[in-house]
This record gives C-alpha cells, structure tokens and sequence, in this order.
C-alpha cells in the first residue's frame, strides 16, 4: 500500500531495483472474499439482534 494510489508513474519507488510494485488486490481471492461476506452477514445478524458486532472498532456507541 502506498499513501497515494494508483502510485505516480514518475515514482522514485518504481526505479529502485529492490521494489515490486503490484496493484492493491490482497483481498482477491475466493476465499477471503467468501470470509469478508460471512463475517458481514455475521455483523449484521449480531446488529440486528442488538449484539455488539465482532469486529466493531467502536463498541461504546450503541
């Protein structure tokens, strides 16, 4: 990840001979696409049934 993507062209990054630049695509896989779905329907079920969600950052806000 980079502060600012897509990352300048003229980058001083892309002529270093140590550094691989690839698009910001992690996630892009099957199954951490079918994991990042299921623990959003998992969230919104914890929501819905007034739970604090699994992964929220703020829990102190109801």
């Amino acid at each position: 990840m980079f502060e600012h993507e897509p990352l300048a062209k003229d980058s001083p990054l892309l002529s270093l001979p140590n550094v691989v630049a690839l698009p910001h695509i992690g996630s892009a896989t099957h199954e951490t696409r079918y994991n990042m779905a299921a623990c959003a329907v998992d969230n919104l079920i914890d929501a819905l049934n007034g739970n604090v969600e699994k992964n929220c950052v703020n829990p102190q806000v109801k």
